[in-house]
This record gives structure tokens, sequence and C-alpha cells, in this order.
């Protein structure tokens, strides 16, 4: 221990009031993410919501292209739509960069959107 800090443990046994809270220095200050940190933060926000809705619209796709029982369709589009889901958050983290990794997602995004549109509405199941 050194001498300060036996001074200032002594003046705390006293009773003393510590003049700041132990964990804040009045020299920090707030500090703006580096472009470096904005690039991770990107990518994050694109593997998580670029991801799902990537994985959605294929799992809408597969079960209106699939030429199976609607239920097993739908249930097809949903179990590839996990393994889609985990092939894009890899994609954005091996992108050279943040941008490429969000165009990698939006055209696809777009193209399947576009495909769900002209494929139309879902037709409902005759009830029996």
């Amino acid at each position: 221990m050194q001498q300060g800090d036996a001074g200032q443990l002594g003046a705390s046994a006293r009773g003393a009031q510590p003049t700041s809270a132990p964990f804040y220095n009045s020299s920090m200050r707030m500090q703006v993410l580096t472009p470096r940190q904005w690039g991770v933060v990107s990518r994050v926000v694109a593997a998580v919501g670029g991801g799902y809705l990537l994985a959605s619209l294929l799992s809408i796709v597969v079960a209106r292209t699939t030429p199976l029982p609607h239920a097993s369709a739908v249930m097809t589009g949903m179990l590839l739509s996990f393994l889609f889901y985990a092939c894009s958050a890899l994609w954005v983290f091996a992108a050279r960069s943040a941008r490429a990794a969000w165009l990698g997602l939006i055209v696809p995004a777009v193209l399947l959107s576009l495909l769900a549109w002209l494929l139309g509405p879902v037709p409902m199941p005759a009830l029996p």
C-alpha cells in the first residue's frame, strides 16, 4: 500500500465524505464511437435485423413455391429460414466492409420481396 492510499483510507475512516464517486473521474467525458466501432455496431444491427428480414422473406417464398401440402411447405420454409438466418449473420461479419454487408442483405431482400409480391396473396385452405 502506498503512503497516499493510507491517507485516503484514514480520511474515509474518520467520516470524511469522498469528493467524487469511486469510479468516476472528472476528466472522463462521454466518448463518441470511432468509425471502426460504428462499423461493428452497423454489422450487429445488420446481422440481427437484416438477417431476420431476409430469413422471413425466404420462409414466405419457400412456403409459397414448394409443391408440398400447405402445412409441410410452411414447415419447410420455417426450417430453412433458421439455416438462412445463421448464414446471413455469418455473411455480415465475413464481408469486407459494413457497406458490402448491408448491400449483401438489401439486394436479396428486395428480390425476395418482389418475388413474394408477384406470387400474390396466400390462398386460404378449404375448411373441412
